[in-house]
């Protein structure tokens, strides 16, 4: 009797364990349903994407996280190459294998594919925990990027996600709020490339773009690492590489960049032991046979240049980092190395260039409103 009694207490416990995990499949995987995420992102995708489905020339495309989302203004860039360019620039937060997808859907035979990925990016772990941002994210808007996932990290995320099914449940007919593109540009000024002040729910301009103008919301206190030497992970190199020889099989180039920094005492690109750093992350890159195009010192900005965070910079830095970009961009298309003897003149120069067409951009007004 007490055996009968406990098998069936097991056969109830793994009954109830089964049903929760079938009812987490079907509302968190199969069929999401609502909960809190950054819906936003998706709607900062869906921008780029009307941007990307005009283009029918070879074509230059931008993915990473948000220092490019930040620190690109894709008309001045267009105007600097002669290239059309699209600006899938989102959330470092977000695993790269979401930009693979989106690259793999919008990049075409001759097309130049660059990644100015975050420096964490070559941090992470093949097994790296995943944060709930992730997983309410990818398990919402962002389940249609799932599949491009490791087993190991659909597992995870699957896991994470278990807790939020009775929310989801209780939340079946909530819609996500998503809105289209045409939602998103009502009472938007579709002409203007700058925004006055950071509203991440309304600043990506017709292009995609945060091109805010507006001055640095850090102070000089300010310190940020950016990466250590020894968390460079090979994984990270060996992915980028398989991708990248993907794209070589169908005439797509891939090419990595330096992404945006903010100089300060931990990371002073103008200091020789803060250098060194770059050149072991160079030397990742030369061992896994890695393309790479631009001069780091250049993308590691002056504090004036700074939006709010350690990767995002304001207008003016967008500005002057779409030039410097532009030009290791056109030496690469010439065939020729990137020089540049003096580099405190040429930086001299780019900043008169870039706060001009800053001038330039402000004449056609404000994609947003000011606030009052």
């Amino acid at each position: 009797m007490y055996k009968q009694k406990n098998i069936l207490f097991f056969s109830i416990i793994i009954s109830l364990f089964l049903f929760i995990i079938l009812l987490s499949y079907f509302f968190c995987i199969k069929f999401p349903c609502y909960i809190p995420a950054n819906y936003g992102i998706k709607e900062h995708i869906n921008i780029k994407e009307h941007y990307a489905q005009k283009i029918t020339k070879p074509k230059i495309i931008i993915a990473s996280g948000s220092n490019s989302l930040f620190g690109i203004c894709t008309p001045l860039l267009k105007e600097k190459t002669n290239k059309e360019i699209i600006n899938f620039g989102l959330n470092a937060g977000l695993p790269k294998e979401l930009l693979f997808s989106l690259i793999k859907k919008y990049a075409k035979p001759n097309d130049i594919i660059l990644m100015p990925l975050e420096y964490h990016y070559y941090s992470r772990k093949r097994i790296d925990p995943v944060h709930v941002m992730q997983m309410k994210n990818l398990t919402t808007w962002g389940i249609e990027y799932f599949h491009e996932l490791s087993a190991i990290k659909k597992l995870q995320l699957f896991i994470l996600s278990i807790p939020t099914v009775h929310q989801r449940i209780i939340n079946y007919k909530v819609k996500f709020p998503i809105r289209s593109y045409e939602e998103y540009m009502i009472d938007k000024n579709q002409s203007a490339i700058l925004s006055p002040h950071v509203d991440y729910c309304n600043s990506a301009n017709s292009y995609g773009d945060f091109c805010i103008d507006n001055k640095s919301k850090l102070n000089n206190s300010f310190t940020e690492i950016y990466f250590n030497t020894a968390e460079l992970k090979d994984y990270n190199f060996k992915q980028l590489k398989d991708f990248s020889d993907y794209l070589a099989k169908q005439n797509i180039t891939m090419l990595l960049t330096y992404p945006v920094s903010i100089q300060n005492p931990n990371f002073d690109l103008s200091k020789k032991e803060h250098l060194e750093k770059i050149k072991a992350l160079n030397k990742k890159f030369k061992e896994h046979k890695l393309n790479v195009i631009g001069i780091p010192e250049l993308f590691n900005f002056e504090l004036i240049y700074s939006c709010d965070t350690c990767y995002h910079l304001n207008a003016e830095g967008a500005m002057l980092r779409s030039l410097y970009l532009a030009d290791a961009i056109n030496c690469y298309l010439a065939g020729i190395p990137q020089e540049i003897p003096d580099l405190k003149e040429y930086k001299i120069l780019k900043k008169i260039e870039a706060r001009r067409y800053l001038n330039e951009y402000r004449k056609l007004g404000y994609f947003l409103e000011e606030k009052q």
